[in-house]
This record gives structure tokens, sequence and C-alpha cells, in this order.
């Protein structure tokens, strides 16, 4: 009797509330605006950890699939009732996916750093996987990870001690290494390491940062200050209810690990896709920071300060750039966090040193605002003090 209510009222109540709960969130106009609160007294120290809510979209996925994921932890396993619960979260994934995709076309379309993360046949670009090799990616990671993974994957690594095996002579080679391309698989730890990784992403932006060609510079379309805050928030709420997600279907076995539960590999696959949205967002907003960057220091080897003769000026473009970051810093992290902002922060303290670099170099070949004028001692005294403001 119990099975028949089960599977005849409550099953399909449940299943209902699932699909139209998820695109109610989906179908609203703030469904992946961030959720902020302006409460005067509600703020949080500079130094602690913001527990920042996911946008209404991933919000709504994730309260109304809750019951079905409970459902499947206590439905018999490939049952009668277990695989049409399975298939009707699918369907749910498969819906938020299409969302997702739209949103992401809205925000990214036409812009630079995406079209740097894809080649022309829409697969990853070789600069995403040297992105992915840098200890920051590592970290972001890490903080929307299952924390017990985590800490079986470490009690894992510490206890193995055997050699790591080499592949076969006969293997065929990757892609990377058929192209002629050096790769490499470990994460870049220390100076050294992100040293040669800049260097490789530098064979990317390289043309970029030639602040000498006016026509190399203007081409580059970043977001406005809203999509930015906007794109960032959907990183930040992919890889959290990808994460939450993905540990409802674990289940903890004798020995005292998580195991997914059985039957669920496309459902897991899409829960995987939303983590791989989550990442190229994360990486795409790392790129738009740094190109924020680049489009404002690009303006300093034509700045008049640099050939003034009664004062010592700062740059407009310094000042406008010190601004910026400094109100994008608080901004974004009341939006999504520290882990994605910082990720979003990270490697500029290598980018903006070079960027000032390739500003010397063009002065020193006497071209940009030197070109017109003899470059005077206020000038050099303006360069020193935008590296202060900067650093």
């Amino acid at each position: 009797y119990l099975d028949t209510v089960i599977q005849k009222d409550l099953l399909p109540a449940m299943q209902e509330a699932a699909v139209n709960g998820t695109v109610l969130g989906l179908e609203r106009r703030d469904g992946f605006d961030p959720v902020l609160d302006r409460a005067v007294y509600n703020g949080t120290q500079s130094n602690e950890p913001q527990d920042v809510d996911m946008c209404i979209a991933c919000q709504s996925v994730h309260s109304s699939t809750g019951p079905l994921f409970m459902a499947l932890h206590r439905l018999p396993r490939g049952g009668e009732m277990y695989m049409p619960v399975v298939a009707v979260l699918e369907h749910v994934m498969l819906t938020f996916i299409s969302r997702i995709k739209q949103q992401m076309t809205r925000l990214c379309d036409n812009k630079t750093a995406f079209k740097l993360l894809e080649d022309d046949g829409g697969k990853q670009s070789t600069l995403s996987l040297y992105m992915e090799r840098r200890k920051p990616f590592t970290k972001l990671v890490h903080a929307y990870a299952d924390g017990d993974m985590l800490e079986a994957a470490a009690t894992a690594n510490a206890n193995s001690k055997q050699p790591l095996l080499a592949p076969p002579a006969g293997d065929t080679p990757r892609q990377t290494e058929q192209k002629g391309e050096s790769f490499t698989e470990e994460v870049a730890d220390g100076v050294e390491g992100e040293e040669m990784i800049m260097e490789l992403e530098l064979k990317t932006l390289g043309p970029l940062f030639e602040f000498s060609k006016d026509r190399k510079v203007n081409e580059i379309k970043v977001c406005t200050d809203e999509e930015l805050m906007k794109a960032l928030t959907l990183s930040h709420s992919l890889l959290k209810v990808s994460s939450l997600l993905e540990t409802r279907l674990k289940v903890r076995n004798s020995s005292g690990f998580n195991k997914p539960l059985t039957s669920t590999r496309p459902l897991r696959e899409s829960i995987k896709t939303v983590t791989q949205f989550g990442l190229k967002m994360a990486k795409f907003c790392r790129l738009d920071m740094l190109f924020q960057n680049v489009v404002r220091l690009a303006k300093v080897c034509k700045s008049s300060t640099l050939v003034a003769r009664d004062a010592v000026r700062i740059p407009s473009s310094v000042n406008d750039l010190g601004e910026y970051l400094t109100g994008a810093s608080d901004n974004l992290r009341e939006a999504a966090g520290n882990a994605v902002t910082a990720y979003t922060l990270s490697s500029l303290e290598q980018y903006i040193p070079f960027c000032l670099m390739q500003t010397v170099r063009v002065v020193a070949e006497g071209k940009g605002i030197i070109h017109k004028a003899p470059l005077t001692m206020n000038g050099i005294e303006a360069l020193d003090r935008s590296g202060s403001v900067l650093y």
C-alpha cells in the first residue's frame, strides 16, 4: 500500500515541484544577479571570510531538487521508482545548463577574454590550459571541493610511498606534444614556477601588451562593472551549487569513504558540466580583470605628465586604476566571496610591473608622448610614484 502511495502520489508531486521550482527560479529577471546585503551593521571585518549566497537561480535548483536527491538514498537501487527519479533530475540539470549557456553568452559575447579561452573549434585553448597550472587555480578548485574528499586524498597521498610509473614508450603523445609545445603537467609553485607560466601565457597575450601600437590595445573589449560583478557571481554560484549537488549523490560505505550512487553517471556528468562552466567563468573574470589593468596602463606612455616641467603629477590613468582596484576588490568580494575574487585578482602582482616596464620600454624607444616632447625629470619621478601607488 505504501509503495503504491509513494509511486503514484508522492514521487510525482516531488518531481513536479522540482521541475516547476527550477523553472520559476530561472525565469526570474534577477535570477542570475548577485544577492547583496546592504544592511548598515551587517558587514564583516575585511580579514574575515564571507559566506556569500548563491544567485536565486542556483538557490532554486538546490532547494527544489533536495527532496528528490533524498529520495534516491531511500529507494531501492535500480527499481521501478529509482530510475524515473534519476531521469527527472537529469532533465532538471539539462534545463539548468541550457540557461547557464544563455547567461554566459549574454555576459561574455564579443569580450576579448572569452575569445582567448577557446580556439577556433570552440574547444579549450592552450592559454586556458596554462592558466589551470597556476597555484591560485588549484586553490580555487579546493575552496569549492568536498572537504571529506580532500582530506581522504591528502591522507592517501601522504601514505603512498610508491614511485610514479612512467607511461610506455609506445603511447600516443598528447595533443599539446603533437603541436610541439612544452606543457607542464605539474602545478607551478614558487616564484620560478609562476614566472614560467607567465612566459607561456605571454605567447598568446604578448601582442596585447604592445603599448606603442594603439590598434592592438583599442581592440580589447572588457566588461562593465555590472557585467563583471554578474560574471563573478555566476562563477561562484555554479561552483557552489555543483559542489552541493555532487555531495548529495555520495553515500559513505563501510570503509569510511564516500562513493556515488549507482546508475547516476549521466547525472554526475551534468553536475561536472556545471562545475566546468563555473571554472570557465572564473578564468574569464581573471582575464577580464587583467585587461582592465592593461587598458588603463597603456595610456601612461601617452600622458603629458611624462613631459611636465613645472611639477610632478601622477598620470590620471594610474589614479583611475588605483581607485578601480580599491572599489572592485570590495564590491566583487561582497558579490562572490573571497575565493573567486582572490583568483580574479591573482597574478596582477606580476602583470602590473610588466605593464610599467612596457611603458618604460616605449619611452626608451622614443615613442608615445616622448615623440612630441622630451622626457623630463618630473616625468621620471611620476613613473616612479606610479609604481608606488599601484604597489
